[in-house]
């Protein structure tokens, strides 16, 4: 069996994403909107595409102010471009530590599931005419029932009986 995960970060080094992760949310929090469904119906949101327009815009609007209203200030537009210009940095930042940790707990859980398919191969084998082990993988008996196996629980690619993910549908 070709494992994925071959090497696992210290605990300290999990610990200290961690840490880090809720000091950054801690600090952006105060900044930060959550919004609600009902917000979120019908927000229109600059989507790819119109950032261009938008700022091509305020350039026209900032260099144009009289032909606005009084009580219209191109500024606030500006401003908001370019906090979205450092929002958008930040989250690029973010974004290759969220695929790495994404990945490798994807490729830890391929990994686990591997694991478990090769061991529950070998214990239901020898659960033959061992009343404690067969009494044992009675709760795995149960959880099958419950969320299924495959129908072909023959031999994997690695002569493992191939197992649901327990929710997973078949």
């Amino acid at each position: 069996m070709t494992q994925l995960v071959t090497k696992f970060a210290a605990k300290a080094d999990t610990d200290q994403i961690i840490a880090g992760a809720n000091a950054i949310n801690k600090l952006f929090e105060p900044s930060s909107v959550n919004l609600t469904n009902e917000q979120l119906t019908g927000l229109r949101t600059m989507s790819q595409g119109r950032e261009g327009v938008v700022r091509l815009l305020s350039s026209i609007a900032t260099q144009n102010i009289n032909s606005l209203p009084r009580n219209e200030d191109p500024t606030d537009l500006a401003s908001r471009l370019e906090y979205y210009t450092q929002l958008q940095a930040a989250r690029q930042a973010i974004m290759p530590l969220f695929e790495m940790l994404d990945n490798t707990q994807n490729a830890l859980g391929g990994d686990i599931m591997q694991l478990y398919d090769r061991y529950y191969g070998y214990l239901q084998a020898a659960r033959t005419g061992n009343t404690t082990l067969d009494l044992a993988m009675a709760e795995i008996d149960e959880w099958n029932k419950r969320f299924g196996e495959r129908p072909n629980t023959g031999p994997g690619k690695d002569d493992t009986p191939i197992i649901d993910n327990p929710g997973e549908n078949s």
